[in-house]
């Protein structure tokens, strides 16, 4: 990364075919001052300004430009949702934010939408030309006040990293590792629940239970909070009254019918409902 350093300029190659620059900014004197600089640069080719970002998107699309200058607050659309949309139209095209905003925001936003530079208007408006063409070269161009602070911030984010706890890791019981260790030498599921006393089942489940997305030890069976299964609920017996009131009804006549002399054969069969009489 490149830092435009006060003094030690480095001059940028300067290219055989002409840079074409697109000016983006909402101070028609600032982009008229930048166009008085830069046309007097024989390696650069000026091919157009705007004035907000749905401007610099449309021209862009149109001219389809090597290096954007592009301002960041602006009216109806800002820069850096300019810069995501031109970056997704012409990906070769560089873009340089050139902002009076030192806001760390705007430089964390800039560079995630695809901006290769982030200077402040305090550099002199001569120093523009040699950015352009380092840009241009492929180089990254941060102003030195706004580079300490993304160095700082990319240092807090790795120490956040380092601090972070590693996440838990699935406890295993002690005949879980045994099959675990005969699986991993190569032993089948026969072979290892004859020598662990136990079922093929339980020799197959125990590995996927390892190996499944969650990882987690109460996913797998028998983990639950009191280390055991869940009783199960009693079955409910079937009751006279559970079948609705007509049957209800007709259970409890049939209960009180005089039965049979021996108590077999079901109710006693009433004479008088008979459909053929005795003789």
């Amino acid at each position: 990364m490149d830092e435009q350093l006060e003094g030690t300029e480095v001059p940028a190659p300067i290219s055989d075919e002409p840079i074409r620059v697109l000016i983006v900014d909402d101070h028609a004197l600032f982009r008229r001052g930048l166009v008085m600089v830069l046309e007097q640069e024989k390696d650069i080719d000026l091919v157009g300004e705007a004035g907000d970002g749905a401007e610099a998107v449309n021209i862009a699309q149109d001219t389809m430009p090597d290096v954007v200058l592009m301002d960041v607050r602006m009216p109806r659309r800002g820069g850096i949702e300019a810069t995501s949309q031109i970056k997704a139209i012409a990906p070769h095209t560089k873009i340089l934010m050139l902002t009076i905003s030192d806001e760390e925001a705007d430089l964390y936003d800039a560079i995630k939408a695809g901006a290769s530079g982030y200077l402040l208007k305090e550099i002199s408006i001569e120093e523009v030309a040699n950015a352009i063409r380092q840009v241009h070269a492929g180089q990254s161009m941060i102003s030195p006040s706004m580079a300490s602070k993304l160095l700082t911030e990319f240092a807090t984010m790795v120490k956040k990293t380092d601090e972070k706890p590693a996440a838990a890791q699935p406890r295993l019981t002690e005949r879980e590792m045994e099959v675990l260790r005969l699986v991993a030498k190569g032993r089948n599921n026969r072979d290892i629940a004859k020598e662990l006393f136990i079922s093929e089942n339980t020799v197959k489940t125990i590995p996927l239970a390892f190996f499944s997305p969650a990882k987690d030890p109460s996913h797998r069976r028998g983990s639950s909070p009191q280390g055991r299964r869940s009783p199960r609920r009693p079955r409910r017996r079937f009751r006279a009254r559970d079948a609705g009131p007509v049957r209800h009804r007709a259970a409890r006549a049939h209960r009180y019918l005089p039965r049979a002399p021996g108590g077999r054969g079901g109710p006693r069969r009433d004479p008088s409902r008979s459909v053929r009489s005795r003789p």
